[in-house]
Formats: C-alpha cells, structure tokens, sequence
C-alpha cells in the first residue's frame, strides 16, 4: 500500500471539505452557542475520511475558527476521531496556527511529546480562508472529548476536613 504524506492527505482533504458549511456550522457566530446538525455531521464524516486516507498514519483531523474579535484565540469546533492537544475549549492560538490563518501558508509546529501539529488553511467558495484544517501526527492516542468534560465545569475542591466529612455522610 501506498505511504502518503501529511502535505498530500491535507491537499487531498482540502478538495471535499466544505469551507461555506463551516462558517455556517455555529447558529450563533459570537457566542458558541449551538451547531446546525447537518453540515456538522458532514464535516465530522469528512474529518474521519481524511484521517483515513492512510490508515497507518496516526493523524487526528480537527477544524478551527479564529474567534470574533480576538485574533490571538482560536477554537477547535470540528474534530474527526481525537481532539487537538489543547481540549475543546477555546484557546490562546499558538503562532503556527494564527499564521496559517492569517497568511493562508501552511504551517508545521512540533509539540513534543504530543505529536507535530500541521495546520492548512480551510476556504470558503469566495476563496477567503475561514478557518484551519490540523492534521496531528505522532500523538500515539485519540483524545475524544467525554460528556463530562463537554456539559460540566470543574467543582472547586472543598476546603477543609469537616465539609468532606459532611459530604461523605449523604453519599
């Protein structure tokens, strides 16, 4: 079987994702609030294709969106089969990743011990980049988000002895 590298699967993917479903895939662009079912499940099916173009190739396929009014954040809001290393949450973009966004170059940022994150720009049918496509190579796991992590924040620790003692009591 034919090895294909990261630049050849990410033209490749390139080529079927949707960049106008990916702008339309949040109902509501400035807050996050809910994503329109069918181009996220397309997208979602077209990140797990894309990861499997080669199937002994350790990639994880993830779509980000620089956040509304803040070029330094970006959020993952698609991902394939793992999450990028940062989680799902919204995050302080690193250079390489704002770059690809910013100048439509691709960009490669090592992240040892966690792989090496390759990023391409994704566009819309006008040609303007609306997002990034990362490919993350060599992580040796997928990280999927759970439902704990997706619909709870973290609790505060309590603070001394005596409540622990209390809330073991009603357990």
């Amino acid at each position: 079987m034919r090895e294909w590298g990261i630049d050849e699967i990410a033209r490749i993917g390139l080529l079927f994702l949707d960049g106008d479903a990916f702008e339309n895939v949040l109902i509501d662009q400035e807050t996050h609030t809910d994503y329109r079912f069918e181009p996220f499940t397309d997208l979602r099916a077209d990140l797990l294709r894309i990861e499997r173009i080669d199937p002994d190739a350790d990639l994880s396929a993830i779509l980000w969106r620089s956040y509304p009014g803040n070029k330094y954040l970006m959020e993952p809001l698609v991902a394939g089969s793992g999450l990028p290393n940062s989680g799902w949450r919204r995050t302080y973009a690193p250079a390489a990743l704002r770059l690809a966004y910013q100048t439509g170059a691709a960009q490669v940022d090592p992240q040892p011990p966690k792989g090496t994150a390759h990023y391409y720009p994704l566009r819309n049918s006008d040609d303007d980049i609306v997002g990034v496509l990362e490919l993350l190579e060599g992580r040796g796991y997928k990280q999927d988000v759970g439902t704990v992590e997706m619909f709870m924040e973290p609790a505060a620790p309590l603070e001394d002895d005596e409540a622990r003692g209390d809330l073991c009591t009603f357990i």
